[in-house]
């Protein structure tokens, strides 16, 4: 009887403690498998034993050695297609960009175009349709010619100007101020502001505008591209004409100071607003209130005034009044 108790207390310990011994690596496989499929791949299992349980353990941390391996690859290859999606997505962007910044300068070189054409082109038509109104035995062989020289003349001009834009689309119309091509001469400021007077003149017709020009008593000298200048005066003439009040008088005045040359147009317009004063200048803008007078224009003119006075060692600047008129000052050096 007492053999048998202390069998069956021998038989109870065993079983405790063989359960404890298994409860142990169980739970340490089964925590392993827990942070396996939780995604902590860096977990290991810490068995020391040489039993099955240390053999399974032993397997088990190969096993999350090899899919934290396998994962970290996948992470390299991840950001390696990533990055490669990032610089093709910049290549777009930079390409778009390019295409944008063509269409720009397409549209841009149109302008110019426009701009650069409708001046000399409406001088033109002015004196054609004048000849043509008086021609009913009025005018004689002098008449013709001299109008047709002047016409010729201006012909000549608009040739100069298509240069002028072939060459902005050549350098795609950068920012930077345009390298001109400019035919250097001696020239008679006041001479060539007398001749600008009268295109102006015939584009100040239509709206009954007077043009007054005070003409010094002596020579001008100053060095430049006579063409690119008398564009200058052109780009001033045309704006003052386009927004001044019907009946309203230009006057444009040329004058030295010893060292400089200035001539002024000043008109009787809408004039400029305070606050765009310092913008006038920058390509394709307009103020507002010119914007409302007058659907057409693209903003050129003056950037490309001041870009030309500019390549002649000069400059422009403008002082105006909201609603009384804009007086437009071009400085050049005069011939020493």
């Amino acid at each position: 009887m007492a053999a048998s108790s202390v069998a069956a207390l021998f038989a109870l310990v065993s079983g405790v403690l063989l359960l404890r011994g298994f409860s142990k690596p169980v739970e340490a496989l089964m925590q392993g498998t827990d942070a396996i499929a939780s995604g902590n791949l860096s977990h290991r299992i810490t068995l020391t034993t040489q039993d099955e349980f240390g053999y399974l353990a032993t397997h088990f941390n190969h096993m999350a050695c090899e899919l934290e391996r396998q994962r970290e690859k996948l992470h390299e290859a991840n950001a390696i297609l990533e990055q490669r999606v990032a610089e093709r997505t910049r290549e777009l962007h930079r390409l778009n960009g390019e295409l944008q910044r063509m269409d720009t300068a397409r549209r841009e070189f149109l302008a110019d175009i426009s701009h650069e054409l409708r001046t000399p082109i409406t001088v033109i038509c002015g004196e054609a349709e004048v000849i043509l109104r008086e021609g009913d035995g009025k005018c004689d062989a002098d008449d013709y010619r001299e109008t047709l020289q002047y016409i010729a003349g201006l012909s000549t001009q608009l040739g100069a100007y298509v240069n002028d834009l072939l060459f902005l689309a050549r350098t795609e119309l950068s920012d930077s101020p345009m390298d001109w091509d400019l035919a250097w001469e001696k020239l008679d400021l006041a001479e060539l502001v007398a001749c600008a007077t009268e295109d102006i003149q015939a584009m100040a017709r239509e709206g009954s505008i007077a043009v007054i020009f005070d003409e010094p008593t002596t020579a001008v000298w100053v060095q430049g591209d006579r063409q690119r200048l008398r564009l200058v005066l052109f780009i001033l003439g045309d704006n003052a004409c386009r927004y001044s009040n019907s009946g309203s008088h230009i006057a444009i005045t040329l004058h030295t100071d010893g060292k400089s040359a200035s001539f002024s147009l000043a008109d009787q317009g809408i004039g400029i607003p305070a606050s765009d004063l310092g913008l006038v200048f920058e390509r394709h803008f307009r103020s507002a209130n010119a914007r409302h007078t007058r659907r057409d224009g693209a903003g050129l003119g003056l950037p490309m005034a001041r870009s030309i006075l500019k390549a002649h060692g000069g400059q422009i600047v403008v002082a105006s009044a909201e609603g009384e008129g804009s007086t437009f000052t071009a400085t050049l050096p005069l011939v020493s």
